[in-house]
C-alpha cells in the first residue's frame, strides 16, 4: 500500500468526528421523484412552470416556520432530498420526518404534482429528462456515459434512502462498515421498492441493484469488490480506495467546479504542495466515492431503496437496532467474519433476483437469514431502549417486518396491486397517490 501523508489526511478527516457514546447520532436522507400535473417529471431547470427549485424554496419556508432545518438537495434529474438534523433516537428523527413530509405534500397539492414513493422512475427513461444545469453534475452525466451503461438511469432514474451513523472510534467505524458491507445483500432485498421500468412491471430484477453495478466500477460496489475483506486496516484501506479513485470533478483556487484527468489522490497532492489542501477539498474527494458503504466524518449505509409511504424509518431502525448495541454488533461481526469472500461474491449476485428462497450461507435461505437480522434488530432496539431510558423504537420496525414476511418485496407487492388493478401504469400511480393524499389529510 502507498501509506503517503495524503492518505493520513483523509483518515484523519473521517475520524475527525469521533463522538461519546452519550453523544451518539443518527441521520437520514430520503429522495422523492415528483411529477407535474401532466404526469411528466417536475422540471429541474428554470422555465414557465413550477420547477424542482420552486419545490425547495417553497419546503424551506414552511420547515422554517414549523421550526426544523433539515437540509433539502435536489438531485440530478431533479428528485428532491430530504437530509435530517442528526438526533440521538429514531423518535425525534420521525418526528422531524413528519412535518417535513406534511409540508412536501401540501406543496404538492397546492400545485398539484404527484409524489412517487418508488425507488425507480416507473415510466420515463433518463433521454427524456433533462439533468440539473449545475456544472459538477454536468461533468458527472458526461463520465457516466463512459464507464457504465446504467450511470444516467442512477443520476436521473432513481430514489435513494441512506443512513448515517457516527462512531465512538476507528475500531467500531471499520466494525459497522464491515458488517454492513457484509449485509448489503440483505438490505437491497429487504428494502427493494422498484415495481416498475420503462412503463412495465420490473418483475424479480433488483433495479437498484443493476443501476449501481453498471455506473463506474472503481468508485461503486461493495467494499469487498475494493480489496476491503476485514475491520483489519479497514479506515486505512477506505483511505486508499479514495486515493486511488478517478476524479469526477475538483475545485480550483477561486472554488469553481472544472473536470481533472487523473486520480482524487493527484488533486489532493497538487493542493498540499501549494499548501492548499483543506478539509473541504478532502470532503469533496470522500462524495466521489460510492461504495454501498461509504465514509465522510460518518458513515453512510447506502443500500435500502427509498420505501413506500408510512415506512421510510423501517431501514433506520433495522441499520439502528443491528450496528448500535454493541453486543449485537459482536454477534453479528463474529457471523459474517464466517462468510468467505468467494461466498460473499455468489450472494451478491444472487441479491440481482427477488427470490428469498435462494440459498445464501450455511445451507439457509434468504429469507431465513432477514428473518435472523431482524430478530436481532429487534432484540438491538429493545437494549436501547433499556440502556438509552428512552422509549422503544421497534414500532418503526415491526410493521414493515409484519408484512414484508407475509407478502415478500414490496417491489412485488406493488407489481401484483398493479396487475390485479387493471388500470394503465398512470391511472394506477394517480390513483396510489390519491390515497396517500387522503391519508395525509386525515393524519393532519
Amino acid at each position: 500500500m502507498n501509506y503517503t501523508p495524503i492518505i493520513e489526511k483523509i483518515l484523519d478527516y473521517i475520524s475527525s468526528n469521533l463522538k461519546a457514546n452519550k453523544d451518539l447520532s443518527l441521520g437520514v436522507e430520503i429522495e422523492n421523484i415528483v411529477y407535474d400535473p401532466s404526469l411528466k417529471r417536475l422540471p429541474v431547470n428554470g422555465g414557465n412552470g413550477f420547477t424542482s427549485q420552486n419545490l425547495k424554496d417553497r419546503l424551506l419556508v414552511l420547515n422554517r416556520n414549523a421550526h426544523i432545518t433539515p437540509s433539502l438537495t435536489i438531485e440530478p434529474g431533479g428528485q428532491i432530498e430530504y437530509g435530517s438534523t442528526p438526533f440521538t433516537d429514531i423518535h425525534h428523527l420521525h418526528k422531524e420526518w413528519q412535518l417535513y413530509q406534511k409540508n412536501l405534500f401540501k406543496v404538492c397539492m397546492d400545485e398539484n404534482l404527484t409524489l412517487l414513493d418508488f425507488s425507480t422512475e416507473p415510466i420515463y427513461i433518463p433521454a427524456h429528462i433533462p439533468i440539473i444545469d449545475i456544472k459538477k453534475y454536468h461533468i458527472m452525466h458526461e463520465r457516466f456515459s463512459r464507464t457504465g451503461k446504467l450511470g444516467h438511469w442512477m443520476m436521473k432514474n432513481s430514489a435513494s434512502l441512506q443512513i448515517n451513523l457516527d462512531f465512538t472510534s476507528q475500531q467500531e467505524a471499520a466494525q459497522m462498515a464491515f458488517i454492513a458491507d457484509c449485509l448489503q445483500p440483505f438490505l437491497f432485498l429487504m428494502f427493494a421498492n422498484a415495481p416498475f421500468t420503462k412503463g412495465k412491471p420490473a418483475g424479480t430484477r433488483n433495479l437498484r441493484i443493476d443501476f449501481w453495478d453498471n455506473t463506474d466500477t472503481p468508485r461503486c460496489g461493495y467494499l469487498l469488490d475494493h480489496g476491503i475483506q476485514s475491520t483489519e486496516k479497514l479506515l486505512l484501506n477506505y483511505a486508499n480506495l479514495v486515493y486511488k479513485t478517478p476524479a469526477i470533478f475538483i475545485t480550483s483556487n477561486k472554488g469553481e467546479v472544472q473536470s481533472f484527468d487523473g486520480l482524487l489522490g493527484e488533486w489532493l497532492i497538487e493542493l498540499s504542495k501549494g499548501n492548499r489542501l483543506t478539509k473541504e477539498a478532502i470532503k469533496i474527494a470522500l462524495h466521489q466515492i460510492f461504495t454501498h458503504v461509504r465514509f465522510k466524518n460518518i458513515l453512510e449505509i447506502r443500500g435500502p431503496d427509498r420505501p413506500p409511504f408510512g415506512f421510510e424509518m423501517a431501514p433506520v431502525a433495522l441499520v439502528t437496532g443491528l450496528l448500535r448495541p454493541p453486543i449485537i454488533r459482536e454477534r453479528l461481526l463474529e457471523i459474517v467474519s464466517s462468510w468467505s469472500p468467494h461466498d460473499r461474491r455468489t450472494v451478491q449476485q444472487k441479491a440481482s433476483i427477488l427470490d428469498l428462497t435462494q440459498t445464501a450461507y450455511n445451507g439457509k435461505s434468504f429469507r431465513d437469514w432477514i428473518e435472523r437480522f431482524f430478530e436481532m434488530a429487534l432484540e438491538g432496539l429493545d437494549i436501547r431502549c433499556k440502556t438509552m431510558n428512552i422509549p422503544n423504537e421497534r414500532g418503526f420496525l415491526e410493521p414493515f417486518v409484519e408484512a414484508f414476511l407475509s407478502h415478500g418485496p414490496f417491489a412485488l407487492q406493488i407489481q401484483r396491486e398493479f396487475e390485479i388493478s387493471v388500470k394503465s401504469l398512470k391511472d394506477f400511480l394517480k390513483v396510489r397517490w390519491l390515497k396517500q393524499k387522503e391519508l395525509q389529510k386525515n393524519y393532519s
